[in-house]
């Protein structure tokens, strides 16, 4: 098994985060976490190793809140975030969660990945550092959401892949998963600065 952080361990947002979890998941995955003034690739890398194990965690707990009647596979994530401030240019951080929605018209299912960023876009998180994906058998996000994470990722954003029934976990990025993603054939770069997603 995979080895959980004690409270003492996790930092002190995130030690209330989890607290306030069993109580209301919609307040704990909105709760904020950090304030970057300058977030380059470089500064968010210690960001990411200090956040891992917490990721790791809270996918391997969202897993267990999969509805996931007919295929009996839970999967959860969880996503790195972030919002930039446009007027100081400080963005925050937080983490956002989400597990796989099945339903008996198979076409409505939605997978981990896409819920959890279907939750971040509402409050107004819409860039992603690092995904945490985790399953009974350690498999990778399907090329929907893959697609999906193309349109938000930063920094070629790392991936953990995490084998809940081993604890094994493959440390990969976004770019070796998805190397050449769908782009649009529209200019779309002063749509997304004019909605601060840079």
């Amino acid at each position: 098994k995979i080895p959980h952080m004690s409270d003492s361990q996790l930092p002190k947002t995130t030690k209330m985060a989890d607290n306030i979890l069993s109580k209301d998941l919609n307040l704990a995955n909105s709760i904020y976490f950090k304030t970057v003034d300058s977030l380059t690739k470089d500064t968010i890398k210690p960001i990411i190793e200090e956040l891992k194990q917490t990721m790791v965690n809270r996918s391997l707990d969202v897993e267990k809140k999969a509805y996931c009647l007919y295929s009996d596979f839970n999967v959860g994530a969880c996503l790195l975030v972030g919002r930039t401030n446009p007027e100081d240019g400080k963005t925050q951080l937080t983490l956002i969660d989400g597990c796989n929605i099945e339903n008996q018209s198979y076409g409505a299912t939605i997978c981990a990945e896409r819920s959890a960023i279907c939750s971040m876009l509402p409050r107004g998180y819409n860039s992603i550092y690092a995904v945490a994906v985790s399953t009974r058998i350690g498999v990778a996000p399907c090329g929907i959401c893959r697609q999906v994470i193309s349109e938000f990722q930063k920094f070629n954003c790392p991936l953990y892949i995490i084998n809940s029934t081993n604890g094994k976990i493959l440390n990969t990025s976004f770019e070796e998963l998805m190397p050449n993603p769908v782009t649009s054939i529209f200019d779309v770069e002063d749509k997304k600065k004019s909605m601060n997603i840079v």
